[in-house]
């Protein structure tokens, strides 16, 4: 469902209300991956800020896959997170917001800026602070993306072994491999590739990813 195909402010046939008014009754959702966007159900024409319907409307969600997320750290997308209290595992394709630098002629943008698992602990406490229900921090983070996209958690991983001694935050990858082609056409082929382990059970599996896998998607 190609949601940033229409955008509020050219909704005159008022599309996109319904369709928001549809995602926010799927009270008993365990499961979401969206494919081509950050699941958009924004209807405000201004452009003024909406509650995030997974954080907000689900609180059975255990699995969350989202396309182009911002995951700087003014954005609240970690606290919105936080506050899903049986979230187990989520799925980050091509994140925007971690990067420290890129390489404009390659698109290479590998070393991360954010401290992921540092950052998820401070939006559980973060949330737990302003009021919101507190809940464990065992979460499983898979990056999916092309291989010179993976964000590189390298000058972190100190870090982690005190902050994070048990193992509780699951940092996985996944490099999706396509020929040499245009940007447009390998993102479309990263898209597919998620597309298709959803479609066959396996995008959630505990071991995908856990060896930077690389997987050729065409």
């Amino acid at each position: 469902m190609p949601l940033r195909s229409l955008y509020p402010d050219e909704d005159f046939r008022n599309v996109r209300k319904p369709l928001r008014d549809g995602f926010t009754a799927l009270v008993n959702l365990e499961e979401l991956v969206s494919v081509r966007d950050e699941l958009y159900l924004n209807v405000d024409e201004r452009g003024r800020e909406e509650a995030e319907i997974w954080a907000t409307c689900w609180p059975k969600l255990r699995r969350l896959s989202l396309y182009n997320v911002d995951l700087n750290l003014d954005t609240g997308f970690l606290e919105h997170l936080a506050g899903v209290p049986l979230l187990e595992s989520v799925v980050f394709t091509r994140p925007d917001g971690l990067y420290e630098w890129y390489d404009p002629t390659t698109w290479r943008m590998p070393y991360s800026a954010i401290d992921i698992k540092a950052a998820w602990l401070d939006a559980l406490s973060a949330n737990a602070y302003n009021g919101g229900l507190k809940r464990r921090k065992d979460l499983s983070i898979m990056f999916v993306s092309m291989p010179e996209q993976i964000p590189i958690f390298d000058e972190h991983e100190e870090s982690w072994e005190k902050i994070d001694p048990e193992g509780l935050i699951c940092v996985k990858f996944a490099g999706a491999l396509a020929p040499s082609s245009p940007l447009f056409e390998q993102t479309r082929g990263v898209q597919d590739f998620v597309r298709g382990l959803a479609l066959d059970g396996t995008l959630f599996d505990a071991n995908m990813g856990e060896r930077m896998d690389l997987h050729t998607i065409y």
